[in-house]
């Protein structure tokens, strides 16, 4: 039996094809994201990132951006609108970020460990370490 035709062959080839969509997914979705608002970076954290998502996940998108609304039903308007069903945003400036990670929040450690980064990725460094 060739490698490519054992079952456990299609099945990693079907689950990296199944995330490679849902990173595609988030892509196309920051894509749309910026043309309202400046996005500085952004990255896909969580399950999908990880590779051990299910049908049942979604796909935690982290953003960063200086242009966010300070008001929260401003934010999350902007932030859910065009939302693709799968799809959790959470977004950020730089400062709420740096707040973030010097809590220990767990967005923020996923973001510097497993996060899959889309854009900016030299800010997220600068701002991680």
């Amino acid at each position: 039996m060739e490698p490519s035709s054992h079952p456990l062959s299609r099945a990693i080839a079907r689950r990296r094809r199944e995330r490679e969509a849902l990173l595609t997914l988030a892509g196309e979705y920051v894509e749309r994201l910026s043309v309202r608002l400046p996005v500085d970076a952004a990255a896909v954290i969580g399950s999908v990132a990880r590779g051990d998502f299910n049908r049942w996940s979604d796909v935690d998108v982290v953003i960063l951006s200086e242009a966010l609304p300070e008001r929260l039903p401003e934010r999350l308007e902007l932030l859910f609108r065009d939302r693709p069903p799968k799809l959790e945003p959470w977004a950020f400036s730089a400062t709420e970020l740096r707040a973030l990670s010097a809590r220990g929040d767990p967005r923020a450690r996923e973001l510097a460990t497993d996060g899959v980064v889309l854009c900016g990725e030299g800010l997220l460094v600068d701002l991680l370490g």
